[in-house]
């Protein structure tokens, strides 16, 4: 009896853990800017950094950004540009001089809260949580 309660305890939590982390199902509006390769994840679901990174890369990928272009903060998480009353963060794939110069050539910082801050399409990739089919 002991190794049956285990078993469904284990799994319980096993799924409980997945449902909870499948926070990319939720997908945060993405709205193209006026500058090309520019755009804001607006932070509709109070999602974690990571996801954020996630729905970033996926942008840049379906904008046909090779895995090993970059991503940039071009404006750091705050008040949406976009989204009255929403949060969120402009992302560059095509960063100009000024913002190259305001990374301090630093990569892979993944903080959304620096502008300049950077990682490679792959990286953010790798943030993404894989949906489950339940």
């Amino acid at each position: 009896m002991n190794g049956t309660y285990g078993l469904i305890v284990v799994l319980g939590i096993a799924m409980a853990g997945g449902v909870s982390a499948n926070t990319n199902a939720l997908k945060n509006p993405v709205i193209q800017l006026g500058r090309p390769g520019s755009f804001e994840v607006v932070n509709k679901w109070n999602a974690k950094d990571p996801y954020i990174w996630c729905s970033a890369a996926k942008t840049a990928r379906s904008l046909g950004v090779q895995t090993s272009g970059r991503l940039y903060v071009a404006r750091a998480y705050g008040p949406s540009l976009t989204v009255s009353g929403e949060y969120g963060v402009v992302f560059t794939t095509r960063p100009d001089e000024s913002l190259l110069v305001r990374s301090g050539g630093a990569s892979g910082v993944m903080s959304l809260r620096h502008v300049g801050s950077n990682i490679s399409v792959a990286a953010g990739l790798r943030n993404c949580v894989k949906e489950l089919d339940l």
